[in-house]
């Protein structure tokens, strides 16, 4: 997927400044593409991968397209489609209605691709940012049963799930994160500013310098020093880091399994993904999407490369004629009770509700897994805090007690 920045004059004579993104990694494509809509596109650039992050930021800023909004967006048009609105009329009320630049830019692409013919199903695959793999299939579907509102709901509804799986997970990093860097915080501010006055001090009393405060000491020097430089290495060395994860299945399959692996926080990644997993795999076969192209979207629309290779191996065996149920049993991903959920779900013919109920369990799990999780980090960052204050206490405070003591 190419990224371009854009610049055009709209039909209506007015600027526009944005992002794009085809399979074509051709300008001239992306040109002729932004001037559909009668625009005059003024200038393409085309965005390397390990730019896009900053491009975008000098775009957009810091909004993006949650979740939520994307979610918030199927709901309306849902809501437009059943009450007998044309397609094309509700993504132009829609693009109208929208506050979020880069989601009213994709509005736009799309009511000019539907405009042309284009299903919507299609235009919403170029922008697999913001339309998951997942929600352009529901919406295939929706079109060839006749039932596109009816499935663009349920899409939605798909990702307010996905979004509640994803806060539960993120809910565990949130009082860690705070505190950390707080405490991060106070540390710089005690080796810059701090040690260097208590060092003058024990200096001006003619006295020697711990070997604690001496340590801290050079670890000021250097950052005053050598601190910008310290910086701008590190504003390279983490899209460069960002990018290697992203772009490497190596290392993303190292770090996912390294994450689940971890204690504490192992079980609430695999929790989590394995409800997601189980969750997409409801909506596509409730769906009428065959086991196996299921677990090919699946596959796609999950990001934990771990449990990606799950599935990957689930697929292998139902291409041998494995039952799902077997299937993921033997790929060692879900636990029994899962796995007995859907087999009665194949008995019975209600594998869509037995994979939905799955899904529920293990987001019962996280939630408790979450919630056990933060009472264990609130004590243990208190015991780290308090080893701290100790360090500094007896490292730096106390000698000058003892100082002041014996004169």
């Amino acid at each position: 997927m190419a990224s371009y920045r854009f610049h055009r004059l709209t039909a209506a004579g007015l600027p526009e400044r944005g992002m794009l993104r085809l399979a074509s990694g051709d300008p001239v494509t992306a040109m002729e593409y932004l001037e559909r809509d009668g625009s005059v596109v003024l200038k393409v650039t085309p965005v390397p991968a390990l730019f896009r992050f900053w491009a975008r930021l000098s775009v957009y800023g810091f909004q993006g397209v949650s979740r939520s909004e994307t979610a918030q967006c199927l709901e309306t048009l849902a809501a437009y489609l059943a009450s007998g609105i044309a397609l094309a009329d509700a993504l132009g009320d829609l693009r109208t209605q929208t506050r979020e630049p880069e989601l009213r830019q994709v509005l736009g692409h799309l009511l000019v691709d539907v405009s042309s013919g284009v299903a919507l199903s299609r235009a919403m695959a170029r922008h697999e940012h913001i339309f998951s793999p997942v929600t352009t299939t529901m919406v295939g579907v929706g079109e060839e049963v006749g039932e596109l509102s009816a499935q663009i709901r349920a899409a939605a509804e798909h990702l307010r799930h996905m979004e509640e799986i994803a806060k539960l997970a993120r809910r565990t990093l949130v009082y860690p994160v705070i505190t950390l860097s707080v405490l991060l915080g106070v540390l710089l501010f005690w080796v810059l500013m701090v040690v260097p006055a208590l060092a003058g001090t024990f200096e001006d009393l003619g006295r020697e310098l711990p070997g604690t405060m001496r340590f801290m000491l050079g670890v000021s020097a250097m950052l005053h020093e050598h601190g910008l430089a310290l910086a701008m290495a590190l504003g390279l060395a983490v899209p460069l880091l960002w990018l290697t994860v992203k772009k490497s299945t190596l290392v993303r399959g190292w770090r996912d399994k390294l994450s689940i692996r971890l204690p504490f926080v192992g079980p609430v990644v695999a929790q989590a993904a394995a409800a997601r997993a189980l969750e997409l795999l409801g909506v596509l076969l409730g769906n009428g999407v065959a086991p196996d192209k299921s677990l090919d979207l699946t596959c796609k629309a999950t990001h934990n490369a771990h449990y990606r290779d799950i599935l990957k191996r689930a697929r292998r065996l139902i291409s041998g004629g494995v039952p799902l149920s077997t299937a993921l049993a033997r790929s060692k991903g879900f636990d029994d009770a899962a796995v007995r959920l859907l087999h009665a779900g194949e008995r019975t013919g209600r594998l869509k509700e037995q994979c939905e109920a799955a899904a529920a369990e293990y987001r019962r799990r996280l939630s408790h897994s979450v919630q056990m999780l933060s009472k264990m980090v609130e004590p243990i960052l208190l015991v780290v805090l308090t080893l701290l204050l100790a360090f500094f206490i007896l490292g730096f405070l106390a000698p000058i007690y003892q100082t002041l003591g014996g004169m």
